[in-house]
């Protein structure tokens, strides 16, 4: 599959805290996975997203609590939509 990595800076404090920000992208048809915790306390977190058209995407959520910053990931077999579910991602985080 195609991926893609962005890095997203001046998120709010409530999308680093995994509670509020799973919900919100819930609500946007982005669906929870799995979380895991790195050795150096950063969040991943893992998401999947099938849009009407019926492709089906994975993206990967990390931050740091207090960094307010976070890195997505996207995989999707078509290439296309990469970006564009990265820059949805990344503009729900900052709002």
């Amino acid at each position: 599959p195609s991926e893609a990595r962005t890095e997203v800076s001046g998120i709010s404090p409530q999308s680093e805290q995994v509670e509020t920000l799973c919900p919100k992208l819930e609500a946007t048809n982005v669906f929870f996975i799995a979380r895991r915790k790195t050795a150096d306390g950063a969040d991943m977190v893992y998401f999947s997203v099938k849009p009407p058209n019926g492709i089906v995407m994975l993206a990967e959520i990390g931050s740091r609590p207090g960094a307010y910053t976070a890195s997505i990931a996207v995989k999707a077999q078509q290439p296309q939509y990469v970006p564009l579910l990265g820059e949805s991602l990344a503009k729900l985080l900052k709002s």
